[in-house]
């Protein structure tokens, strides 16, 4: 009889679910939260540790709990929000930072998934019109959102080919379907201000939620438009990674899409990249039948209940930015009552208050008056300004503005190399000095070379270190 897991992952499952069967009890069996498929991905994530995969999870299930996350569950299913547009403030950041979150209508020649990330957007735009707990919400709904497509189409793989193998003795050990994306992103834009305070900001919360929360979600990491220096830097970087690690990431330049169709048809790849790819986050509709992979024994009775408390929302083009402002309003009023009190103190402040002086007519000089003064000055100002000192001092100041220019250019300039050579150094050293030093000073070489002859790529660079360490876990 064929198993639907290996022996192993079959005993780490059983494993964690007997370390932790008061917690999960308590959690709603959601299939997509406590099913095989979830369990696995953790221990997978950890490379078979149990202990590791146990502690993991169990951060996992409380953090759900901590956060409310069933309910953000709950309404990407049944509430209508079915879209990334349809989050809350969902189309605000979208709009600002471009992505699809995932796309089954675009897969690579391998089944997986598409998931695209740009960074041609400056992270101080983002953090302007949304707060960072906003962005944080948006950013867990995107999350459970990924996770639920996930699980829905790795179901129906698995399905098709028990379909297609009825008899157990046909089937293969360990033909349970556990599927991984394909991530496209696309480095064009990133510069100074991804590493500063704000871009860094946005990076945390990202890596604060998803890794721990969200493991081994990650087939194969993309990077295009990647600084040409990097594949210096790479063989470096490699050396502390292990073979499977190493397999998720490709590297392209400024001359990727022949690069891109070795793994993806063209019709798959976004017309923002140079293919035909013309979908954007398109509503994906959710199996909710009994059977289906997010069904449970009592899946029904919550479904009514949940629309009890909160209607199914329909979204359209006109409405849906007004919808979500609405909807995030009334999950957080005291933010909502904030946010009006200070809107109410900044009115205030910028409106003058009406005084007695104010409301009297104005008494201005005659025009023909005002006129020839007017003119008069003009007249005096033309002739002064055409004598030769004049002139002279002109020169003298416009030269001097010059070189001030130049001069505080190049001081702007050698600061942001400063800058960015200490976030890179923060960042590699962390992970590559107890392991091997001898990597650390050629990386640190390398990328010496990199900032003084190619510095807006650098930035690119370290976010290319960052997001190769990142997803050593993810």
């Amino acid at each position: 009889m064929s198993r639907r897991w290996t022996e192993a992952e079959e005993l780490g499952i059983a494993e964690i679910r007997s370390r932790l069967k008061d917690l999960i009890a308590e959690q709603t069996p959601f299939p997509e939260v406590v099913g095989d498929r979830r369990l696995l991905r953790f221990l997978r994530g950890k490379q078979m540790n149990i202990d590791d995969a146990t502690d993991l999870y169990r951060d996992f299930l409380v953090w759900r709990r901590k956060n409310s996350v069933d309910q953000i569950r709950q309404e990407i299913l049944y509430g209508g929000r079915n879209s990334p547009f349809f989050f809350p403030k969902g189309k605000t950041i979208i709009d600002l930072a471009p992505q699809i979150i995932v796309t089954p209508h675009s897969r690579d020649r391998l089944g997986r998934p598409l998931c695209l990330e740009q960074y041609c957007f400056n992270p101080k735009d983002v953090l302007k019109v949304v707060t960072r707990e906003e962005y944080l919400y948006f950013l867990t709904y995107a999350l459970e959102y990924r996770a639920m497509v996930m699980e829905q189409l790795s179901h129906e793989m698995e399905e098709d080919y028990l379909r297609r193998f009825p008899r157990e003795d046909d089937r293969v050990d360990g033909y349970g379907v556990i599927l991984l994306d394909y991530t496209i992103r696309d480095l064009k834009g990133v510069g100074f201000n991804h590493l500063g305070s704000d871009g860094r900001a946005i990076l945390k919360a990202a890596l604060d939620i998803g890794l721990p929360n969200y493991p081994e979600y990650l087939g194969k990491s993309h990077m295009i438009n990647v600084p040409t220096l990097f594949s210096t830097m790479w063989y470096f970087l490699k050396q502390i990674l292990d073979e499977p690690t190493q397999a998720k990431f490709e590297f392209s330049g400024y001359d990727y899409l022949n690069n891109l169709q070795k793994d993806i048809a063209i019709e798959n790849i976004p017309t923002c990249l140079g293919g035909e790819f013309e979908l954007y986050n398109e509503p994906f509709t959710f199996d909710t039948s009994p059977t289906g992979p997010f069904g449970y024994a009592q899946a029904e009775t919550d479904r009514a209940a949940f629309l009890r408390r909160t209607p199914r929302l329909t979204f359209d083009a006109a409405t849906a930015e007004v919808r979500q402002a609405q909807f995030y309003d009334e999950l957080h009023p005291a933010s909502v009552a904030t946010a009006a009190a200070s809107a109410a103190s900044a009115t205030a402040t910028s409106t003058p208050p009406q005084t007695a002086s104010n409301s009297k007519p104005s008494t201005a000089p005659p025009a023909t008056a005002t006129t020839n003064t007017k003119d008069t000055s003009k007249t005096a100002s033309v002739t002064a300004a055409s004598t030769p000192a004049a002139i002279a001092v002109t020169a003298k100041v416009t030269a001097r503005a010059a070189l001030t220019s130049t001069v505080t250019t190049a001081m702007a300039a050698v600061s942001n190399r400063v800058i960015g050579l200490v976030h890179f150094w923060v960042a590699f050293v962390a992970f590559a000095w107890q392991q091997h030093r001898w990597m650390t000073i050629g990386g640190g070489v390398s990328s010496l070379a990199l900032l003084v002859y190619e510095p807006p790529a650098f930035h690119a660079l370290v976010l290319v270190v960052l997001l190769v360490v990142v997803s050593r876990s993810w």
